[in-house]
């Protein structure tokens, strides 16, 4: 049965019939739309999901999830502001530069952890101590990010050449494969970005891929190789209370995969779900413990 039809029994009879059918054409064409984006969101997603997993070397994935169609959106969010922002929609060279030193150091810069280290800087400066303790080898995950915002400032500038002329690059027969050979770096950089700075801090409830801290039961027979990792007892001077405690990063019927519950943990734990008796999700305040290591 058709809309219209179904619509004429419901719609008052003063109603032309022709208005019922073009009525019923505009909601088909929104459903069809709506049905387009939402598989687009979900095909991009299950492979900036895929992606970001590999990267973290771990294997497993599912194909049915409702996550991936907010990690398409998010994904294609991001790139939208970041390459079609800059290359399509500005215009003046001079607002393009200044859009793209905004929106990077934005992005690259203000994450939680350099957040964290311009606190301890400015209580340092102001008050001679600090809560948060910076170690020599943790900052290489801060100057990881400065690394990458040069990098960025860096390619700006290739970004707004090209989007300047990108006509005659087109027009150009020679200059296609350049064109070519540099969308593909600017996408493969803008995944980059995304998958370090942005969807690692998006919360898990919505789609993100922030990992929630939980309170480990390990079983007896699990060695101490694996659950030394995640002994806050043992690694935290001071610390009370339920020992092991880790990042959830991805669980599924064979394997929980766990980080530890440090901002500058980077290894991820694949760990045999039998040799987990419970995990318990648990809010950790750092200051109540006495421990600037741990994600504030």
């Amino acid at each position: 049965m058709k809309l219209e039809s179904i619509l004429s029994k419901f719609l008052p009879s003063s109603i032309s019939p022709k208005s019922i059918e073009n009525f019923a054409n505009s909601i088909e064409t929104i459903g069809k739309i709506t049905a387009g984006l939402l598989a687009v969101f979900y095909v991009v997603g299950l492979v900036i999901f895929g992606l970001y997993h590999s990267k973290l070397h771990i294997r497993s994935i599912e194909l049915l999830q409702v996550r991936y169609l907010f990690v398409g959106f998010y994904y294609l969010a991001f790139l939208f502001l970041h390459l079609a922002v800059p290359v399509w929609w500005i215009k003046r060279i001079w607002l393009k530069i200044i859009y793209l030193f905004i929106f990077l150091t934005w992005v690259v810069f203000f994450t939680p952890v350099n957040n964290t280290y311009l606190n301890f800087l400015l209580s340092k400066k102001i008050l001679g101590t600090s809560y948060f303790e910076f170690k020599s080898d943790y900052l290489s995950v801060l100057n990881g990010n400065i690394i990458v915002l040069i990098i960025s400032f860096l390619l700006a500038p290739v970004l707004i050449f090209a989007s300047t002329h990108i006509t005659k690059i087109i027009k150009t027969e020679k200059l296609r494969p350049v064109l070519i050979v540099l969308v593909l770096f600017a996408l493969n950089y803008n995944y980059q970005i995304f998958t370090n700075n942005i969807f690692p801090y998006i919360p898990d409830g919505i789609g993100g891929g922030e990992s929630p801290i939980v309170h480990i039961v390990f079983a007896d027979n699990v060695p101490f190789e694996v659950t030394d990792n995640f002994d806050l007892a043992g690694r935290v001077s001071g610390f009370v209370g339920d020992y092991y405690y880790g990042e959830l990063v991805y669980i599924d019927n064979d394997s929980v995969f766990l980080k530890e519950p440090f901002w500058y943990a980077k290894d991820v734990y694949e760990i045999q779900r039998k040799d987990i008796i419970m995990l318990e999700y648990k809010e950790i305040n750092p200051a109540e413990i006495g421990q600037p290591y741990l994600i504030p």
